[in-house]
């Protein structure tokens, strides 16, 4: 009984003068996005007026019917209301992640997890002592008093050799780090970590955590602060 009635070119809104294809591509989208506005307030327009009609005082047709042939109009009304609203929103642009940004943050990512070696509990356990019985016992403690700190990827957690010492004693300097950057997640610490430090000579600091650690202390302490007031 209802349908959108036919584009009426006069009914749409001006578009204004574009020069390039693209223009002209977007200048097509909003032309079709106002074709569906003006369908739409065609199908509400319609649907009050045949509802008048049914319950207007000439209407010869009994109660039951009155009332079944206006839900059925409603529902019509509602189904082409939402066809109308979809086709809205899918006209309408998105924002979206741009390819290079995506590529970056990629890029980034293969950087922190190619940029050292990353172990299990297990494996820096027993590199800490061969001999003993319960491998993860270490590790499960040193995190626990906030000395290592580990990223989890693939439902494995995963701790960075950098962070430990010739023996595989967890570096003291990473724990003053860790309190430093109190409330960072463990990939953003990794990220840090992983990029060039102008306090550092444009070096990473996990290149010199082992020969300089007052100075990776140092940018630590000038990260926080530059993320606290700016």
């Amino acid at each position: 009984m209802l349908s959108f009635i036919a584009d009426n070119p006069g009914d749409k809104k001006p578009a204004g003068k574009r020069s390039a294809p693209a223009s002209q591509a977007a200048e097509g989208t909003e032309n079709h996005f106002w074709s569906i506005v003006v369908k739409l307030a065609a199908t509400r327009e319609m649907t009050a007026v045949l509802v008048d009609e049914i319950w207007a005082e000439k209407s010869s047709l009994p109660m039951a019917d009155r009332v079944d042939l206006t839900q059925r109009v409603r529902q019509r009304a509602h189904d082409a209301e939402t066809e109308a609203l979809q086709a809205m929103v899918d006209t309408t642009p998105v924002r979206r992640p741009t390819p290079d940004l995506a590529d970056l943050e990629r890029k980034a990512i293969v950087a922190i997890l190619e940029g050292t070696v990353w172990l299990t509990a297990h494996e820096v356990g027993i590199r800490h002592n061969p001999d003993s019985t319960n491998p993860n016992a270490a590790i499960s403690r040193w995190k626990k008093e906030g000395k290592v700190f580990a990223i989890e990827r693939a439902g494995q957690t995963l701790y960075p050799q950098y962070i430990f010492d010739e023996l595989w004693n967890p570096r003291p300097v990473v724990a003053t780090i860790l309190k430093v950057f109190d409330g960072y997640s463990p990939f953003r610490i990794a990220a840090w970590f992983e990029s060039t430090n102008g306090m550092l000579n444009s070096q990473r600091p996990r290149e010199i955590i082992a020969s300089n650690p007052e100075a990776v202390v140092e940018a630590a302490l000038d990260e926080r602060q530059g993320a606290v007031h700016g």
